[in-house]
């Protein structure tokens, strides 16, 4: 799984990457084998006027085709990635049980049963 961060020189510190990347790859770790890439993009929607609009943008990619993109806003953006990975990972966790149970279905109803 690579893991790609997108922003502004502002809002990209290294110490924010090093967060990112470290709760993502927490997050996602158990469904690496089924990702190709994790593209988070982050934006400041109001500029310096403040308030709830630091946004992130998770992209992920399944390498068996597909894709879930989650969005979380707050005034802190360590809170919105905090946020978005922990979504992220459940939603990923919900699409891959649906394929596992289609999966199932199928070869069910192959056999017959």
């Amino acid at each position: 799984m690579r893991v790609e961060i997108r922003g502004r020189r502002a809002l990209v510190s290294a110490a924010f990457r090093e967060h990112a990347l470290r709760r993502i790859s927490f997050a996602l770790s158990r469904y690496g084998a089924a990702l190709s890439r994790v593209v988070l993009r982050v934006a400041d929607l109001n500029g310096p006027r403040g308030g709830v609009d630091k946004q992130a943008r998770m992209l992920a990619r399944l390498r068996r085709g597909g894709q879930l993109e989650i969005a979380e806003r707050d005034s802190d953006l360590y809170v919105a990635i905090d946020r978005g990975a922990g979504r992220l990972q459940r939603a990923l966790a919900r699409a891959l049980d649906r394929r596992r149970e289609r999966g199932a279905r199928r070869d069910r109803l192959a056999l017959g049963w």
